[in-house]
């Protein structure tokens, strides 16, 4: 007998690949001890054991996969070490010399950390700079918990950076966060340089880039981390979208783009309230506004300012606090300014030696001239010497009149052409010097701008030799005040506007240019506005009026207009003026404001009233008094937006089945919505033509779009085209919702809306624009469609040429003010042929028990048996079998229509009803009336029937019932 001694080893080699090579691992394994312990009788029994033994050790071996990813896993926890302790010394510093301070005197420097100085900002979903208790801290813990992407809008100098920068703080020394900068001013340039294309452009590039500045390799190791599917968050804080010029769009499409590759990151973008490609509520994106100060925290960030100037002064620093309190006091005009975060530590620098100013304007140029001028001289007169480098002029006056030249040329470089943003804020040291006199010797120029950025402190060199100002306000205030001193006389101030008011990039500098004008003379400003309410600078126009320029007369006939603006549209510029209103303290202004608003809004139409509504939120925190009672519009808009909303009656569904385009299942009664699938072109038409009526199109109208959308007939090839629609609009709603039943849905929902469009008047548009319009409708399609369809889609539609398809579809009507509105409606209501779709996806994930609602789950199997004919029907037919004899008798007969088994006995009786809906009670008779029927209900309360239209304007009728469509399947991965 042959016994293995306790210590047997067992050698051996083992052969595994790597990489498409061999290579030779040494291997050694002890024999597990039960086994070894056995008797063997032979020496092969107990090399058999061995064999064992080594292949039980193999099986242990982690896969090429595993191994893989555990090099990943220790690749990122590396990068991350170095990462945190390379960028612990990032934005220690409070920025305090970037804006007026570097010195307070020769023997006096200020400094502080940004940890110090730091007061937290409150973020809340809207703004009102009356309302200062508003909101909560977002802090690292909250933005690790984030389900949504976040993006913060803030005013000018509210304090959005330093936010990114205290985040980034207190991000970086948690264990579950690894948080990354995109400061867009430098990707801006980045991406404008000639070497920026393809892979150069994307994040991933950028973010490499940035952190190899920092770590050594961090190529693979940030790789790593965004890949990774575990360990520490990677959160993403984007600072300055605004300042992104018409990079914005790309930049938008790449970031969702990334969030969708690396779900695990988080992301946070900052920006002012306006900016080309915003991030909002259409891309994921949940929205917060920087809340503005309140007392407590004016009082607090002024008490560690003065304790952090007067060091070991105790005296000193209670009578500085005392009285610059007492002094915002006496002027409400300064505290409202105090309440945003810059100007509050502009106010703290300029108290020591001068009243408190309480206009922006003022504020700003007492702090240019503190920067150019007061500090400089009482720093060299106290004895301090410029460096061998530093060069300026001896008079103060010139040096205001190069740094102006300076900021408005760096102000053109961001709008070439006045009319595209494509520059970037950040400049080289050639670009800059360029703008200087050009009777400067070179070396002047260099002196200069290093005497700026390193005294003066109005630029700031960045870490890459680049040049910057160090706040945008300044170079916007020095760009205003370098118009006002370079334009003179009226026709020259009112090309001056014109010629920049097409792009919302020259917008605050041209506000500061108002207040300097009128300071100087107020009728040199009367003149600019009231040729701004005569053209299309309505909106500029309002944003200088909230900020107390123009007179009362101005103020009132821009007021009576907004109303009637608002009615038709509501672009972008709309947006930046409820902005600036928003943070105006103009109290009466804002009042009257709200009650012109609310005069005009029980006459508006039910998509002008939601534009109305949501602007009066944003501007002056204004709610308004629904539309009339016994109109089209409040019968869309009461469920709405009332908590408690009556019983529908007849009005609520003729003129209210126009929300179906957003709910294919509407309204919430199974017996009126299941109508939604009935198969006849009526139903479309109606909708069509009802969806005008409530936009209270008269009743000569209906007569012009009938005879487009009752006469239509479907180009050769709709079959075709709508099968290519399906595809590409499937594949983008799957990919943007990646679960199974997701795919299932995107794919028939896309199949009958692409067959809806393809086959129907709007084909032309269809093939034009949609795929691009579902892309970004998919991650928002239903919640708030009546909203995102008064705001954010109209907008797409308008930019994506629809007024266009208007136009050319029913010329007699496009200049109506109803026109654009419905246009939009009919090219985004999604929802219309979207029932079966919604009611085949009840049965793939099934809510409740299918028997709770016979009819609804009756139909809900028979449109998934049309959807997958090759589906067996026992169920459909189980369910037929089973019908109660007191349920209505008309859905067996729809179901086995729709499921391509009717008879002829139940189309009789469905065409029957269609045509005679008076032989069922309300509400039912009501749904196949206007439903299925089609009839259209004027805003009289007056009833049209198609019939009726189609025999005014000699055009055959159209069925009551139609055959249901071939399906075709499609292809999600096909390309």
């Amino acid at each position: 007998m042959f016994v293995a001694p306790d210590d047997f080893p067992v050698p051996g080699n083992l052969i595994e690949p790597d990489e498409k090579r061999a290579k030779q691992a040494a291997f050694r394994q002890r024999v597990d001890s039960e086994r070894i312990r056995d008797s063997f009788q032979t020496p092969d029994q107990l090399a058999t054991a061995v064999v064992q033994a080594i292949h039980d050790w193999q099986v242990k071996q982690p896969k090429p996969t595993a191994r893989k990813a555990a090099g990943a896993s220790a690749s990122a926890a590396a990068f991350v070490t170095a990462y945190r302790s390379a960028l612990a010394g990032l934005y220690t510093n409070w920025d305090l010399g970037n804006i007026g301070v570097a010195e307070a005197g020769a023997t006096r420097a200020f400094s502080a950390t940004l940890d110090e100085m730091y007061e937290p900002l409150r973020l809340h979903g809207a703004y009102d700079i009356t309302e200062t208790k508003r909101g909560n801290v977002i802090g690292a813990k909250e933005i690790l918990a984030l389900k949504r992407p976040l993006a913060i809008a803030g005013q000018p100098g509210s304090g959005k950076t330093t936010w990114t920068k205290h985040t980034f703080r207190a991000l970086l020394p948690e264990a579950a966060a690894v948080p990354l900068v995109v400061e867009l001013r430098r990707l801006a340039r980045d991406w404008g340089g000639p070497q920026a294309k393809g892979k150069q452009r994307s994040l991933e590039a950028y973010l490499t880039g940035w952190a190899a500045e920092h770590v050594e390799g961090a190529d693979r190791g940030l790789k790593a981390l965004l890949a990774a599917k575990s360990g520490p968050t990677p959160v993403l804080l984007v600072d300055g979208w605004d300042e992104l010029g018409d990079l914005g769009e790309e930049l938008r499409a790449k970031l969702v783009g990334f969030l969708q590759q690396y779900p695990r990151v988080r992301a946070v973008v900052t920006s002012r309230p306006y900016g080309e490609g915003r991030p909002s509520h259409s891309d994921g994106f949940d929205t917060l506004w920087v809340q503005p100060l309140d007392d407590p925290d004016i009082a607090a960030l002024s008490r560690r300012f003065f304790k952090r100037l007067y060091a070991g002064e105790p005296a000193r620093i209670e009578e500085t606090v005392s009285g610059f309190g007492a002094a915002l006091e006496r002027s409400p005009d300064a505290q409202a300014l105090a309440r945003t975060p810059l100007l509050l530590t502009m106010m703290l620098i300029v108290s020591r030696s001068a009243p408190l100013p309480d206009k922006r304007h003022q504020l700003y140029g007492r702090c240019i001239d503190s920067l150019l001028t007061a500090i400089p001289d009482r720093f060299e007169a106290e004895g301090g010497q410029l460096r061998i480098a530093q060069w300026r002029p001896d008079d103060g006056e010139e040096r205001l009149r190069v740094a102006a030249a300076l900021a408005f040329s760096t102000e053109c470089a961001q709008v070439p052409e006045m009319a595209r943003t494509s520059g970037a804020l950040v400049r080289t040291w050639d670009e800059m010097a360029a703008c200087l006199p050009a009777d400067w010797k070179q070396q002047d120029k260099g002196g200069f701008l290093a005497w700026l950025a390193e005294r003066a402190g109005l630029l700031v060199l960045r870490t890459d030799n680049t040049l910057q100002f160090a706040h945008l306000s300044f170079q916007e205030y020095l760009a205003a005040w370098q118009l006002k001193a370079t334009t003179d006389g009226v026709e020259a101030r009112k090309a001056a506007v014109t010629e920049r008011i097409g792009n919302q990039r020259w917008w605050e500098m041209l506000r500061l240019w108002a207040a300097l004008i009128e300071a100087e003379n107020p009728a040199h400003l009367a003149s600019v506005l009231d040729d701004l309410l005569s053209r299309a600078g309505l909106w500029l126009a309002g944003s200088m009026l909230a900020d107390g320029l123009g007179s009362e007369d101005l103020f009132c006939r821009w007021a009576g207009r907004v109303s009637e603006e608002l009615g038709r549209d509501r672009p972008v510029r709309a947006d930046y003026c409820a902005s600036a209103w928003s943070a105006s303290r103009q109290e009466g202004r804002r009042k009257e404001l709200a009650e012109c608003l609310a005069e005009a809004a029980p006459n508006a139409t039910w998509l002008a009233w939601l534009r109305l509504r949501d602007w009066a939120q944003a501007a002056v925190g204004a709610s308004l008094p629904l539309p009339r009672s016994g109109t089209h519009s409040r019968a869309i808009l009461g469920p709405l937006e009332s908590p408690h909303p009556s019983d529908l009656d007849e009005r609520g569904l003729a003129a209210g089945r126009v929300l179906a385009g957003a709910l294919p299942l509407w309204p919430d009664a199974p017996d009126l919505a299941l109508l939604n699938t009935w198969p006849t072109s009526r139903r479309t038409a109606g909708l069509a033509l009802q969806s005008a009526s409530s936009l209270q199109a008269p009743r000569l109208a209906l007569r012009a779009l009938g005879l487009r959308v009752l006469g239509w007939q479907p180009p050769e090839g709709a079959d075709e085209a709508a099968r290519d629609l399906a595809r590409d609009w499937a594949r983008d709603w799957a990919r943007d919702w990646a679960r199974d039943w997701a795919r299932d849905w995107a794919r028939d929902w896309a199949t009958y809306w692409a067959s809806y469009l393809a086959r129907d008047w709007a084909s032309d548009w269809a093939r034009d624009w949609a795929s691009d319009w579902a892309r970004d409708w998919a991650s928002d399609w239903a919640s708030d469609w009546a909203s995102d369809l008064a705001r954010d889609l109209a907008r797409d539609w308008a930019r994506h040429g629809a007024p266009d398809w208007a136009r050319d579809a029913v010329p007699e009507v496009a200049e109506e003010p109803w026109a654009a509105d419905w246009a939009a409606v009919e090219l985004l209501s999604s929802g219309r042929p979207g029932a079966m779709a919604l009611l085949a996806q009840r049965c793939r994930a099934p809510v409740g028990k299918p028997d709770d609602q016979p009819a609804l789950a009756l139909m809900a199997r028979a449109c998934l048996q049309y959807h997958e004919p090759d589906r067996p029907d026992e169920d459909l037919q189980a369910l037929l079998a089973a019908w109660p004899t007191d349920e209505e008798p008309l859905w067996p007969p729809l179901a086995r229509h729709l499921a391509r088994r009717s008879t002829n006995e139940d189309r009789a009786l469905l065409e029957r009803l269609a045509q005679h809906p008076e032989e069922r009670d309300p509400p039912l008779s009501w749904g196949l009336k206007y439903i299925v029927r089609g009839d259209v209900m004027l805003d009289d309360g007056s009833v049209v029937t198609l019939d009726e239209l189609c025999d005014e304007l000699g055009l055959p009728r159209l069925p009551y019932l139609e055959e249901m469509p071939a399906h075709f399947e499609i292809d999600l991965d096909e390309e």
